[in-house]
C-alpha cells in the first residue's frame, strides 16, 4: 500500500524516477537483518570482552541501520572496525561480506529456486503495489532507473526473476564486485577508505545532470 506523505504535491513535471531495489520493489531478501545481526554478534561474542549479547546486538543494529542504503561493504568495514576496537584481528571486510552472503543465500535460496522453476509467481516477492506503480510511471513516459547496494549480478537476476527488469531497460545499477574487492584492499591499505562503487558514480552523475532541470527527478526508496 502506498502512503502519500505530502498531500497536494504533484509530479506533473517529472521525467525521471530513481528506485531502490530491496524493500522498495523486491522482498526476495526480506529478513536480511536476521542474518547479518546474529552473524556479527556471534563473532563479537567470541572475543570474550565481557559485553552482554544484548549490548553487542544494540551496537551492531545501530551501525547496520545507519549504513543501510549504502553498499554492504560499508557495514562490513564498520564491523571490522568494531573487532579492532576490542583488540581482535579482523579478517578483510570482503571476507565478512562473503560469509554474510553465504548465510543469506541459505535463507533465501528456496525463494530463488521457486522463482527460477516458475513454481512461485513473481508478484509473491514484490512489494505490494510496486508493479502497477512502475507501469503507471512507464505509461506516463518517465524514464526509470534502479540503483542498489546489492551486487550487480544478484540484483540483475532477481530483477529478471521478478519480471521488473523490463521497466528499467539498461538502467539497473548494483554494487560492482570488482569495486568491492578494490574497496576492501583500499580499506586495508589506507585505514578505512572506501571508493565509490558504480551505483554511487551513476547516482552522482545522474543528479549532477538533472540539477539544472527543475522538478524532473523523483526518488522512491
Amino acid at each position: 500500500m502506498l502512503e502519500r506523505l505530502r498531500p497536494g504535491v504533484t509530479a506533473h513535471n517529472a521525467r525521471v524516477c530513481l528506485f531502490d531495489f530491496d524493500g522498495t520493489i523486491s522482498l526476495i531478501r526480506s529478513g536480511w537483518m536476521d542474518v547479518m545481526v546474529p552473524m556479527m554478534v556471534e563473532i563479537l561474542l567470541d572475543l570474550h570482552t565481557g559485553e552482554s549479547e544484548s549490548s553487542l546486538r544494540a551496537i551492531v543494529e545501530d551501525f547496520i541501520w545507519r549504513l543501510t542504503g549504502k553498499q554492504t561493504m560499508y557495514q562490513m568495514i564498520a564491523f571490522a572496525d568494531q573487532i579492532s576496537q576490542r583488540g581482535g584481528a579482523p579478517l578483510p571486510p570482503l571476507a565478512y561480506k562473503n560469509l554474510y552472503l553465504d548465510r543469506l543465500h541459505a535463507r533465501i535460496h528456496h525463494r530463488l529456486d521457486g522463482l527460477r522453476r516458475h513454481q512461485i509467481t513473481p508478484d509473491r516477492y514484490l512489494v505490494p503495489g510496486a508493479r502497477p506503480f512502475l507501469e503507471a510511471l512507464r505509461d506516463r513516459g518517465l524514464r526509470l532507473y534502479l540503483a542498489s547496494g546489492t551486487d550487480q549480478p544478484y540484483m540483475r537476476e532477481e530483477a529478471d526473476l521478478l519480471d521488473v527488469a523490463r521497466y528499467f531497460g539498461i538502467d539497473l545499477h548494483g554494487e560492482h564486485v570488482l569495486v568491492s574487492i578494490h574497496a576492501d584492499r583500499d580499506h586495508a591499505a589506507a585505514g578505512g577508505g572506501l571508493h565509490a562503487d558504480l551505483s554511487d558514480l551513476f547516482l552522482h552523475a545522474l543528479l549532477h545532470l538533472l540539477r539544472l532541470l527543475h522538478h524532473v527527478l523523483h526518488v522512491a526508496g
